[in-house]
């Protein structure tokens, strides 16, 4: 990554490189290269971090960011190559939104976190919406920035709910929201663990609230090793990437049940979900 980004300190041979600022033409290569790039994250997502790290070297741009972007490209020329890409969205049972939600704390040198999101049709197939986004402000702990995530991917998945029903395809149930952070799953459901103090994040925290009380959104659980958002918050090994990146596409299944059971930590409604 590049000397700009929040990932290890770069190598000798990559800080030589990142010391030499690109030339107008090599900055106006690399807009290009990006706009190309954020075109293609509509239907190849496990681009889409990546992207969102680079996008900021847009204007200012060095010859490292130029070999890493190069990289991102290369990547997605041997996917084509080998036939390992494409997004398959759909639902057996319907349309039943299913969504997930993960946060990287305090993931980036000015402190502050990263989210990541993804809606699908059902658990079986790839998020047919994704979102990779800084959150705009601090805060200050884990269980406060996974409450200010929650908030971002509620913002897209409520208006999604309401646009089906104008299509005649309205959700009987309320929309599953996976996510692996239990405390703030407890203080959402549970109405403890947030300090009247945190107003930025309890104003946050309110529209998800008033969906958990109109029974829009439930919360459940997904363990971290599951959770396909991981892939959209942080940079992965190869291991985990290309395991998370075949649940994203749809290649594999989100690893839910298909039945909502009660989870006995959470305080949450006891609802039966298809």
């Amino acid at each position: 990554m590049s000397i700009t980004s929040r990932a290890a300190p770069l190598s000798s041979k990559q800080q030589l490189a990142a010391d030499i600022p690109c030339s107008p033409k090599e900055i106006h290569d690399v807009q290009s290269q990006l706009g190309s790039i954020n075109w293609l994250t509509h239907t190849w997502p496990d681009i889409l971090f990546s992207y969102k790290e680079k996008a900021s070297c847009a204007a200012r741009a060095n010859h490292h960011d130029v070999y890493e972007i190069n990289r991102i490209m290369m990547f997605m020329v041997h996917m084509y190559r080998t036939d390992n890409y494409g997004l398959t969205i759909g639902g057996s049972l319907g349309v039943q939104l299913l969504s997930t939600v993960d946060t990287a704390y305090a993931s980036s040198i000015d402190l502050k976190s990263h989210t990541g999101g993804t809606i699908h049709m059902g658990p079986e197939f790839g998020s047919f919406s994704t979102f990779s986004s800084k959150q705009s402000i601090l805060a200050d702990s884990s269980t406060s920035a996974e409450g200010i995530g929650c908030h971002m991917l509620a913002k897209v998945l409520l208006p999604i709910r309401f646009y089906l029903a104008e299509l005649s395809f309205s959700q009987s149930a309320p929309s599953r929201v996976c996510m692996d952070n239990v405390p703030y799953m407890q203080s959402a459901l549970g109405e403890k663990g947030h300090s009247k103090r945190n107003k930025h994040v309890l104003i946050r925290m309110k529209v998800v609230n008033e969906a958990l009380e109109h029974n829009e959104i439930t919360l459940e659980h997904l363990n971290t090793f599951d959770m396909v958002s991981d892939i959209l918050t942080k940079p992965l090994g190869p291991t985990d990437f290309h395991r998370l990146r075949r649940v994203l596409l749809g290649m594999d299944p989100v690893k839910v049940p298909s039945v909502y059971t009660r989870d006995p930590k959470l305080h949450c409604h006891s609802v039966i979900l298809y």
